[in-house]
């Protein structure tokens, strides 16, 4: 059952992740990195996740994680995980501000937060 679920997670992130790749292609982008949110951890065993509800949740976490990482370091797009608390902007604060004012209202925590993983995850440009 794990490798079926497994294989069906990485299926659908390699078709959605060429999906957009594709797209941010067409439009004249190169994809060079990727940011994860939420660090990769281990997980006890099957018997010990079912039976706790928040075990659950932090294995579909994993799972998803590991089939996005997959997906992109396949196609040749390193991914960077992050852990929420961890993201930074402060090396960066004025393209920060300037990606912030360009998106407009509204600008969310997850926004701020998407916005500060993906420039962490860059190279230096």
């Amino acid at each position: 059952l794990h490798d079926r679920v497994a294989d069906g997670a990485r299926a659908a992130a390699d078709i959605a992740l060429a999906g957009l790749v594709a797209e941010l292609r067409a439009e004249g982008h190169r994809p060079v990195a990727a940011g994860l949110v939420g660090e990769p951890r281990d997980l006890p065993d099957a018997d010990r996740i079912l039976a706790n509800h928040m075990l659950l949740h932090s294995a579909e976490g994993e799972l998803y994680r590991c089939a996005l990482t997959d997906a992109a370091e396949a196609i040749g797009i390193p991914v960077t995980c992050f852990h929420p608390k961890a993201v930074a902007t402060s090396g960066r604060a004025g393209l920060f501000a300037a990606l912030r004012k360009a998106a407009g209202p509204p600008f969310a925590a997850d926004h701020r937060l998407a916005v500060a993983v993906a420039l962490d995850a860059l190279p230096d440009y």
